[in-house]
C-alpha cells in the first residue's frame, strides 16, 4: 500500500470535503496519541484500517438505528485516546507515566508539564488547562472511564488537540510536519509493519526546519514504498519482511565495519540502489550459493559454502569464514575480475569460465584448486598457488601474464601454456 493511498484519504475535493476533514482529524489524533503511548505512529495500512473502522462505526457510537453524533476534532482526539487507553495495557502503562499523581489535579499538572515544551509553559496556561476538570470528568463518565484516571484521559486528548492545532513545539509541530510529509510524499512510514515508527522518523526530513526542540532522523531501517534505507553499518539479518519486492537504498554512503548484514535468505532476493561509494555486505548463516550484485565491492560470508560471481567486470572482494570447502565461480569472459579472495578452508575451489582473467585478484593463494574451461589468464604466483588444476575440455590453455622465473610445473589436464614476458 503506497503512501499516495494514505494521502488520498486526506486530500479534499468538493464531493468528499466533510469525510476528508474527519480523516485528517483522525490522522492527527492517531499520530500524536500512538506516538506518545505506543512509541510511534502506525504503518500506512495501520492508519488506513484505523480510519476505516472509525468511519464505519462512528468511533463505536453507531447502532442499528442511528449512526450517532458528529464528533468535532477535540472529541476525535478524546475518542482515540480513550479507545487506546481502554484497549491496550502497554498504552495504559505509558499513559500512567505521563499522567502521574494520586489526584486529578496532580495528573493534569503532570500531563501539562510532559506535553507542553518547557519554553512554552506558563502558569496561566497550566491554570486554564486545570480549570476544565469538570468537563474532563463528565466526558470520561460518558465514555465509561469515570474517576480521576478517566478525567485525565479526556484531558490528555483535549490538550493534544490544542497543541496540534496551534503547531506548538514538540508533538504539535511533529504531527503537522508528518501531515506535510504525507502530502509531499516524503513521509518515512512503512507500508505494513507490526512496529510503530517514531514520529520524528516518520515525518522525513523535508519539514524539519521549524522543529525547535527535538529533531529528525533519516528514516533508516524501515520499509517505505518497498524501499529500505540503510546507514554505513546496518544489521538487517533479523528482519523477516525483507523479500524479493524490497529495494535496499545505500544512500551512496560508503560502508564501515561489516557494512550491510543480511541473512542467507535475504541475500540474493533484495536488490540495491544508490551504491556509489565502497559497499560491503556481510552474509550470515549457511548459503549454498548466491549471485554477487553490481555495485557491491566486498562480500564477507560467515558460514557460507559457495559463491557465484556473475559479473566478470566486477571488482568485488570475497571473504569466506568457514572450514567447509568454498567455491568461487567466475563466468566466461576475457575481462579481468579484481578484488580480494580469502577462503580459509584447506580445500577451496575456483571455477573459471572460458576466457576468465584473474590477474588483478589478490589473495588467490587462499584457494587451492582450479577448474578451468578452455582458457584462463593469471599471474605466475597465482599459478604456483594452485595444488590442482583441472581442465574441462580437450584443448585447455593457461596464459601466464607476467615473467615466470621458476620452473613451470605443468598439470596433466592442461594442454598448452602461453608465457608473456617469460624469463
Amino acid at each position: 500500500m503506497p503512501l499516495s493511498d494514505l494521502n488520498a484519504l486526506i486530500t479534499a475535493n468538493a464531493q468528499n470535503f466533510l469525510v476528508v476533514e474527519q480523516n485528517i482529524n483522525q490522522v492527527k489524533a492517531f499520530s500524536a496519541i500512538y506516538h506518545l503511548l505506543q512509541g510511534g505512529v502506525p504503518s500506512i495500512s495501520g492508519f488506513t484500517s484505523l480510519i476505516a473502522n472509525n468511519n464505519s462505526t462512528n468511533f463505536g457510537s453507531a447502532t442499528t438505528t442511528s449512526f450517532g453524533p458528529t464528533f468535532n476534532i477535540e472529541n476525535v482526539f478524546i475518542n482515540v485516546a480513550n479507545a487506546l487507553f481502554q484497549g491496550n495495557p502497554s498504552a495504559q502503562s505509558a499513559f500512567n507515566t505521563i499522567a502521574s499523581g494520586n489526584t486529578l489535579s496532580d495528573k493534569l499538572t503532570s500531563i501539562y508539564n510532559t506535553l507542553v515544551d518547557a519554553s512554552e509553559q506558563t502558569e496561566q496556561g497550566r491554570a486554564a488547562f486545570a480549570a476544565q476538570s469538570a468537563f474532563y470528568q463528565n466526558r470520561a463518565t460518558e465514555l465509561g472511564i469515570p474517576g480521576d484516571t478517566g478525567g485525565a484521559v479526556v484531558a490528555f486528548g483535549a490538550l493534544l488537540n490544542i497543541l496540534v492545532r496551534d503547531n506548538n513545539i514538540g508533538i504539535g509541530n511533529s504531527v503537522n510536519d508528518l501531515l506535510k510529509a504525507i502530502g509531499d510524499g516524503s513521509a518515512a512510514i512503512p507500508d505494513t509493519s507490526t512496529l510503530f515508527t517514531p514520529i520524528e522518523t516518520a515525518d522525513g526530513t523535508n519539514n524539519d526546519g521549524d522543529d525547535g526542540s527535538g529533531g529528525s532522523t533519516t528514516g533508516e531501517g524501515i520499509v517505505v514504498n518497498g524501499v529500505i534505507k540503510v546507514g554505513t553499518e546496518t544489521d538487517l539479518s533479523g528482519r523477516t519482511e525483507l523479500n524479493s519486492g524490497v529495494i535496499v537504498d545505500f544512500q551512496n554512503a560508503a560502508s564501515t565495519g561489516k557494512g550491510l548484514t543480511l541473512n542467507a535468505t535475504q541475500n540474493g532476493v533484495v536488490t540495491f540502489i544508490n551504491t556509489n561509494g565502497s559497499q560491503t555486505i556481510t552474509v550470515t548463516g549457511e548459503k549454498d550459493s548466491f549471485t554477487v550484485a553490481d555495485g557491491i565491492e566486498k562480500y564477507s560470508v560467515v558460514g557460507g559454502s559457495a559463491i557465484t560471481v556473475t559479473d566478470s567486470n566486477s571488482s568485488v572482494s570475497i571473504e569466506t569464514t568457514t572450514t567447509a570447502s568454498s567455491v568461487i565461480n567466475i563466468p566466461a569472459s576475457p575481462r579481468p575480475v579484481s578484488g580480494t579472495y580469502n577462503a580459509i578452508s584447506t580445500s577451496d575451489f575456483l571455477i573459471a569460465g572460458s576466457g576468465a582473467n584473474i590477474t588483478l585478484v589478490t589473495g588467490m593463494n587462499t584457494i587451492e584448486n582450479l577448474t578451468m574451461s578452455n582458457s584462463i589468464t593469471m599471474t605466475d604466483d597465482q599459478y604456483a598457488g594452485f595444488n590442482t588444476i583441472n581442465g574441462a575440455t580437450a584443448s585447455d590453455g593457461i596464459n601466464i601474464a607476467n615473467s615466470f622465473s621458476s620452473n613451470l610445473n605443468a598439470h596433466a589436464s592442461v594442454e598448452s601454456y602461453f608465457l608473456t614476458g617469460s624469463g
